[in-house]
């Protein structure tokens, strides 16, 4: 199971206890809702790099390009 599921199985269960602790687990629930975001974010910039390292020869010769 992914770090990201996890997160979001926490994040459920906080929503459904949040009634009976708002204060406390409103704060808890936006955290984890920005956790979840990270491993999304970090696996598409994993992504974008591979692309533009697989893609980088078909590009042409990089001293053609002017600066």
């Amino acid at each position: 199971m992914t770090v990201r599921k996890q997160v979001k199985y926490l994040w459920y269960q906080v929503c459904i206890l949040n009634p009976m602790w708002p204060k406390p687990l409103d704060i808890l629930a936006e955290e984890l809702s920005k956790l979840a975001d990270y491993p999304s974010e970090d696996h598409d910039l994993a992504m974008l790099s591979r692309s533009a390292i697989e893609q980088a020869p078909t590009l042409g010769d990089p001293a053609e390009v002017e600066s």
